[in-house]
Order: C-alpha cells, then sequence, then structure tokens
C-alpha cells in the first residue's frame, strides 16, 4: 500500500511538471523600460524612443517617449498606450499624449501602431519590429521599424522616461518602479531638461488653449500665487522683456516641424529592374491576395501593383495574412503583371515575403525578395472555362 502511494505520488509530481513547467518558462516578463530607436521610412530619419511597460499578461499599458531635432530645437513627445500581448508579440496602441513641446498641435486622428517581438541577445532583451500610421483625410500612413532592448544592468530610475514621469506626477503609474524611489527622485529635485515650447514668447494664450496636453511639465519648486502668473518669469529675465517689449509684439515667427508629405507607394518604379519569378494560370475573375512576412518579422513593407497600378498600399508584412479581392476586369487583358515593390529593407536585407493567391479553390505559394534596385514580378495568365 505504502508502495503503491508512493507510485502515486510520483505520478503526480511529474504531471505537475509536466503541466505547469512549460507555461513557467515560457512566461515572459517585459515589465520595465526599453530603449531604442523608432525608424522612418519615408524622412529616413532615426528618433531616440523609449517605453515604459507595466506588468502584464495579455493586456497591459505604459507609456512612450519620442526625441527628435529639428533646427536644433529638441522636440519631445510622451504618449500612453495599451499593450496586448500573444505567444511573445506584442501589439502597442497609441492613445493620448501626456505632454509634448510640439510648434503645432499633434496631427488630429493619426495614431502609431507597433508590432513587436520579443527576442534576447548577449547584454539585453529585445522587442523589435514594425510600426506604421492610420490613414486620414489629409494625412498619408507613415512605416517604419523599432528597435528597443531592456538592458540587465540599467536601473529604471536611470532612463529619461521615468524622469519625465515621475514629475509629471505619474510615478505611481509606474508598477516596475518602487515608491520610495519614485519618492526619492522628486525629494532630490532630479528634475530632467525639458525644453521650452518652441512658440513665440507672446503666445501663452494658444498655448494653454491646447489643453492639457499643451501643459508644461510642472516645476517642482513652490507655485506662484494664482493671481500673479506672470511671476513665473525669472527675475533676472524681468529687465530684458521690458526693454525688449517693443520687439515683443513683433515676435519672429515660431519655429515649425516642416510637413514634408511621403512619396507615393512606388515611388521609384520606374528606376527599378523587373525580375519575373512566377507564371500562374488562373480561371477566376477575382481572386484574393494574401501577404505575409515568410520569416522574421523585421518591418518589410511592400506595395503590390497589377498592370503598374498600385492595389496595395504600403502593407507591413506580419505573421498573419493581410487579404485584398482583386477584381480582374477584361481591359486588363489576358496577361497580367503583378510587381511587389520593395518600400523598404526592414532590419534584415533584402525585403521577403510570401504572396499567396486564391483562385477559386486553388492557392498559389509565391516566394519574392527584392531591394531598392530591383522589383519581383509574376505573370498571372487567364485560361479559358470552357
Amino acid at each position: 500500500m505504502i508502495f503503491l502511494k508512493s507510485v502515486q505520488f510520483l505520478i503526480m509530481k511529474y504531471l505537475f511538471i509536466l503541466l505547469f513547467f512549460p507555461m513557467a518558462s515560457f512566461a515572459q516578463d517585459v515589465s520595465g523600460v526599453w530603449t531604442g530607436y523608432m525608424y522612418n521610412d519615408t524622412t529616413g530619419q532615426k528618433m531616440y524612443y523609449e517605453l515604459a511597460i507595466n506588468e502584464m499578461k495579455e493586456k497591459g499599458n505604459g507609456y512612450s517617449h519620442t526625441t527628435f531635432i529639428i533646427d536644433s530645437i529638441k522636440n519631445i513627445g510622451i504618449k500612453s498606450v495599451t499593450i496586448k500581448a500573444k505567444d511573445g508579440h506584442y501589439y502597442v496602441v497609441d492613445d493620448k499624449y501626456i505632454y509634448n513641446n510640439f510648434p503645432e498641435p499633434p496631427a488630429k486622428g493619426v495614431k502609431m501602431f507597433s508590432f513587436l517581438t520579443l527576442s534576447e541577445n548577449d547584454t539585453a532583451e529585445v522587442l523589435s519590429g514594425i510600426w506604421r500610421t492610420n490613414p486620414t483625410k489629409v494625412y498619408m500612413p507613415l512605416t517604419g521599424t523599432i528597435f528597443l532592448e531592456k538592458k540587465k544592468n540599467l536601473k529604471p530610475q536611470e532612463t529619461v522616461i521615468v524622469g519625465e514621469l515621475v514629475h509629471l506626477g505619474l510615478g505611481d503609474k509606474l508598477s516596475f518602479l518602487p515608491p520610495e524611489i519614485a519618492a526619492g527622485m522628486l525629494a532630490m529635485n532630479n528634475k530632467p531638461e525639458f525644453p521650452e515650447k518652441t512658440v513665440a514668447a507672446s503666445q501663452p494664450t494658444s498655448v494653454t488653449k491646447n489643453g492639457p496636453e499643451q501643459k508644461p511639465i510642472p516645476a517642482i519648486t513652490k507655485a506662484p500665487p494664482p493671481s500673479a502668473p506672470e511671476k513665473t518669469i525669472a527675475a533676472d529675465q524681468t529687465t530684458s522683456v521690458t526693454k525688449n517689449a517693443s520687439e515683443q509684439k513683433s515676435p519672429p515667427a515660431a519655429t515649425k516641424i516642416p510637413v514634408i508629405p511621403p512619396p507615393p507607394p512606388a515611388a521609384e518604379l520606374a528606376k527599378r529592374t523587373i525580375e519575373n519569378i512566377r507564371t500562374v494560370n488562373i480561371m477566376q475573375d477575382s481572386l484574393v491576395f494574401s501577404l505575409y512576412d515568410n520569416g522574421t518579422v523585421d518591418g518589410d513593407t511592400v506595395s503590390i501593383l497589377i498592370n503598374g497600378k498600385v492595389v496595395m498600399p504600403r502593407v507591413g508584412l506580419l505573421e498573419r495574412a493581410t487579404n485584398k479581392t482583386i477584381y480582374l476586369t477584361p481591359e486588363m487583358g489576358d496577361t497580367i503583371n503583378v510587381i511587389m515593390y520593395a518600400e523598404n529593407l526592414g532590419s534584415i536585407p533584402p525585403n521577403t515575403g510570401l504572396l499567396v493567391v486564391r483562385d477559386g479553390e486553388k492557392n498559389y505559394e509565391i516566394l519574392f525578395k527584392g531591394d531598392l534596385k530591383k522589383n519581383a514580378e509574376i505573370k498571372l495568365v487567364r485560361q479559358n472555362k470552357d
């Protein structure tokens, strides 16, 4: 009897290990601060980027911090974000601005969506992938890549985003930051150097009207009396402001972020060579195109053209499909040219992907690759249904 109970105990023990050990092994704690950069495909600019993530399971939240320089002025944007996790992949969506010092209000209705994959190197955990913005009536979508590290030797309180969030009064919203550390940062007046709003000196009213998103970072010093807001100007600056009163009536134009419209999809098609990689015989007048990344998701972006016309602009290649139904009309001819135009090279050149063409009950899987000098092409040849 004792022997049987021992066997039962061992069986239960190993079943417990088999059931629960894999879950513990693959559970990932992504809470903390991730530092790195985001790359804009359109402007070719790298921007310093940080992401603070609170403890999460399948869903969570946090904050993002972006810094970019224009005309020697540091432009800062801090947003709240929501995060969803599944199988080592993280979907990050902008919520709203907590702070920014932009010379103009941020574009309305534009959000950034990031698709990140978790990996690891010798010195840090890595979150990397692609980002895009949604199109609006005014703005075309933008795309790019993100590379972030959670370094083992970097403490959260040593990062820019944590210092700024603490002094915005949001230190208690960071699950990974002990309260005593946040309190200590405030006590030490460890305030980061926030750049001033890049607007003219005579425009404080317009800044106030832009709402809480435009509100300057609160200082840790004692606030002035409500009846005398003008005393926020340093005492030693009063004389110079008075002397230059006439100049302030006609201030110089504020430094503005130049609005650079992105180039149209497949902008340099005529400059690239075309490599035909396959011919597919088709029977139907409507096809379904499905685009995937065929390997590591590294930020590849592709536009699909049919007979020289863009039908799928700037598709970020992911592990899941981006689908579109293509309707074939008689004026397209009996031989239809389909080009996979590489909008970028991702973080691992060349640009590679998988196009699945669904023709009724038949599926055709086409692996393709391209770069900034060459595009892949397939030919669709209509067959008689008789």
